[in-house]
C-alpha cells in the first residue's frame, strides 16, 4: 500500500514511517520543512515540502492509496488564528487533495482535549472542526475514516508541558510539588505507531473515532517521584504552593500572549491539578494489538540528552 504521512518530520512522524517500511508499505511524506532528517528522507519514496495552510498541495509521483493526518498545530497554546489555519484549514486542503486521488482511507491523528475538560479551548475546537471535516467528507466521497483521540504521546523526542517539567526535575531546578491527586493517560509513540499500522488494514475500524491511551494512569506525584529516583534526585524540603503555581500559569499565559517563554501556563497547571484520566479499550479489541509500552520504564530513555 502507498501512504502518504503528513507531518513526517515531527516526533510521531518520525518513528511512524519506520513501523510502515516494517509492514511493508511504500511510503510519501509531506511537512512544512524544507529539509528534515536524512535518515526519515531514505525511507520516503516521495518528499514534498509544503504548508497545508497556505492552501496548497504539491502532487506526488505515485498514486495514494491512505493518508495517515498528522501535521496541525502541536501547542495547545498557539493563538486561534493558528489553530485554524493549522488545524482547520490544512485539513480541508487535504482532503480536496484525497478527493483526487480516491483515496481508500484516512486515519486522523486528534486529540483527547477534544473531549475533556478542556474541550472548549481553540485547539481542542480546531481539532473538532478537523475531525467532522473528514467525517463528512468520508461519507461524501466513500473513502473510510478512522479518528484516533490521542493521549499524550511518550518517548524520546516527546515535546509537552510534561516533557518541560521532567526536564527541570532532573536538573535539580524544581522544588517538590504539593500533594496532587491528579493523573494523566498517555501512549507509548511505539505502541500509537502500532495501532496507526493495525488501523489500515483493518474494516473494523472504518468510521471508528476512538479513544488512545494505554490504559494506564499515571499520577503526577508518582511521576515526580520515579524521575527524582532514578536520576538520584533527592527531593527538596520546599515545596510549591499551589496558589504559586496556579499564578504562575496566568503569568504564563500572559507572557505566551507577547510571545515570551515561560515554564508554566494553565495548560501545565491543569495537568499538574486537574484529572486528566480517560481510558477507552476499543481500538485495542478492533484491531487485536495490546499496549506493549509504559511510561515508568522509559523514563532514563526519554531525559537522555
Amino acid at each position: 500500500m502507498h501512504i502518504l504521512v503528513t507531518g513526517v518530520a515531527g516526533f510521531v512522524g518520525k518513528h511512524l514511517v519506520n513501523h510502515l517500511k516494517d509492514e511493508g508499505h511504500t511510503i510519501s511524506g509531506l511537512d512544512k520543512l524544507e529539509k528534515i532528517d536524512p535518515v526519515i528522507l531514505s525511507t520516503l519514496e516521495d518528499y514534498n515540502s509544503c504548508d497545508l495552510s497556505d492552501q496548497a498541495i504539491v502532487h506526488f509521483s505515485h498514486k495514494i492509496d491512505s493518508i495517515v493526518h498528522l501535521a496541525g498545530e502541536a501547542s495547545v497554546s498557539a493563538e486561534n488564528s493558528q489553530q485554524k489555519n493549522n488545524n482547520v484549514t490544512a485539513t480541508k486542503v487535504l482532503l480536496q487533495f484525497a478527493e483526487t486521488q480516491q483515496i481508500n482511507k484516512i486515519i486522523f491523528l486528534s486529540s483527547e482535549k477534544v473531549d475533556n475538560s478542556n474541550s472548549n479551548s481553540a485547539y481542542a475546537i480546531s481539532k473538532r472542526r478537523a475531525e467532522q471535516l473528514i467525517l463528512k467528507k468520508s461519507e461524501a466521497s466513500g473513502f473510510k475514516s478512522t479518528i484516533l483521540r490521542s493521549s499524550m504521546v511518550f518517548g524520546p523526542g516527546m515535546k509537552s508541558n510534561l516533557m518541560g517539567f521532567l526536564r527541570r526535575i532532573k536538573r535539580g531546578k524544581h522544588f517538590a510539588l504539593p500533594n496532587s491527586q491528579s493523573s494523566v493517560s498517555m501512549i507509548g509513540v511505539h505502541d500509537l505507531c502500532r495501532l496507526v499500522c493495525g488501523c489500515l488494514n483493518n474494516s473494523q475500524t472504518d468510521n471508528n473515532v476512538y479513544k488512545v491511551t494505554d490504559g494506564r494512569s499515571y499520577g503526577i506525584n508518582a511521576i515526580e517521584h520515579a524521575v527524582r529516583e532514578q536520576f538520584r534526585i533527592k527531593t527538596p524540603k520546599l515545596a510549591y504552593p499551589k496558589v504559586l503555581l496556579y499564578l504562575s500559569g496566568k503569568l504564563g499565559d500572559l507572557s505566551n500572549y507577547f510571545g515570551i517563554k515561560f515554564p508554566m501556563n494553565s495548560n501545565a497547571y491543569a495537568m499538574l491539578f486537574d484529572n486528566q484520566v480517560m481510558h477507552d479499550d476499543s481500538i485495542y479489541l478492533d484491531t487485536g494489538i495490546k499496549p506493549q509500552q509504559n511510561f515508568f520504564d522509559e523514563i532514563q530513555n526519554i531525559l537522555t540528552d
